[in-house]
Formats: structure tokens, sequence, C-alpha cells
């Protein structure tokens, strides 16, 4: 692999499943570190906390919020009741 370009996101969408933000920062940390480009997608409150970390190295971000990533719903298909044949 010649041109490889790392994408990755991190948004804080408040979960309640016992995760804290801070362990996802210190995840996020640790990915900052590899030393390919980097394509980010964060909230512009992060971009200190990339810059800080990624210094030097190739790395683009966009910044958006949660609310205007795209998303389709699939709740209104009916899936089937018996299997393919």
């Amino acid at each position: 692999m010649k041109n490889v370009t790392f994408v990755s996101a991190l948004f804080d969408i408040d979960r309640v499943d016992g995760r804290k933000w801070d362990q996802y920062l210190k995840w996020f940390d640790v990915t900052l570190q590899l030393r390919v480009p980097m394509l980010l997608f964060i909230t512009e409150d992060l971009q200190e906390f990339v810059d800080e970390r990624r210094k030097d190295l190739p790395t683009k971000t966009v910044h958006i919020t949660p609310e205007e990533i795209p998303s389709v719903s699939y709740t209104h298909l009916t899936l089937p009741t018996t299997p393919y044949v």
C-alpha cells in the first residue's frame, strides 16, 4: 500500500451506557499517534486536541456536529417472515 489515508470521527453523543467521554478521548489520543495521513470529522472544540497530537503529521479536519450528519431511517421497511429460497 502506497497511499493510505486514515478516516475517523469523534463526537460526544452523551452516551448513557456507562462509557465516559474521557475514555473516548484516551482512545482517540492513541489513534492520533498513527503516522499516516488522516481525515478527521470532529466538532470544532476538538481541533486543539487534534492539533496538539498531530503537530506536523498530514491531517485534514472537517468540523461537523452530530446533528449535521446525514442519516437514513429504515423503520418503514418490512422484513420477510420466511427465509429466502
